[in-house]
């Protein structure tokens, strides 16, 4: 089946679904601004904080273990800025969950011409399959495969890169939707992100910017911005939904 009708699927349903709710994972309409859910409340918030690097590499420290282990995760990717393609397809979001290992089930959000679809994306066991607009899924090329679960790596995932970050501060103390939270910048090496970037970027440097929830240290929001080149990708990670219990299966053709 040709990539095209693949990519041509929108908002059919998903196979990932909470185990106390019915065999469908909740398929989230885009706003207008799909950025909204990332808005910072920081009107009240202090300006960069003094605090010393030791209360740093605290936060950092326990940010990194408590992500280390998630056994699921609610992801929203928003690519804002540089491009993620999969054969001439443009990659605009990715939203669904993740569950250790190697699993996960999305709906990823494509620019085809003039339109926008949604595609349903499953993988597990090394493979991945994407449905097209007949309601059959295929079988994935190793070109298409996303590996969306790497985020969840403890050697080479988020919770790893938070430990990567060169001369790391905490810019202050803010809200996130109604969530107090730590927000720590740094400089992270190209190759320390590739993985996270479904290894489409990973050739410059980047600044990575965090909101650690104060209450849990659950990272809810990272932001990966290159720091060179015409066009820098400017990639936005939300999670949510934190150890929920999915059911992740193979889809049926």
């Amino acid at each position: 089946m040709a990539l095209v009708l693949l990519f041509s699927a929108c908002g059919a349903e998903s196979a990932a679904t909470p185990q106390s709710s019915t065999p469908t994972l909740p398929v989230t309409t885009a706003a207008a601004n799909p950025t909204d859910a990332a808005t910072l409340n920081t009107a009240n918030s202090p300006a960069a904080s003094s605090a010393t690097s030791s209360s740093t590499a605290d936060i950092l420290n326990r940010a990194s273990d408590t992500f280390n282990k998630l056994q699921t995760v609610y992801l929203n990717l928003d690519i804002r800025q540089g491009k993620l393609e999969i054969n001439g397809l443009e990659v605009k979001q990715v939203e669904g969950y993740l569950q250790q290992p190697d699993r996960y089930q999305v709906q990823v959000k494509v620019g085809f011409f003039v339109g926008e679809f949604k595609v349903p994306v499953t993988g597990l066991n090394g493979e991945q399959y994407m449905r097209n607009e007949f309601g059959q899924w295929n079988l994935s090329k190793p070109e298409e495969k996303l590996n969306l679960a790497a985020l969840l790596d403890r050697q080479t995932g988020m919770g790893a890169a938070m430990l990567k970050l060169r001369n790391p501060v905490l810019l202050g103390n803010e809200t996130l939707q109604g969530t107090p939270v730590y927000h720590l910048q740094g400089v992270i090496a190209g190759t320390d992100i590739a993985q996270l970037t479904l290894n489409k970027l990973g050739t410059k440097d980047a600044t990575m910017e965090l909101w650690i929830n104060q209450s849990n240290t659950q990272l809810v929001q990272a932001s990966l911005k290159e720091n060179a080149g015409s066009n820098p990708a400017n990639w936005v990670f939300n999670f949510s939904k934190f150890n929920e219990a999915v059911t992740i299966q193979k889809p049926q053709s």
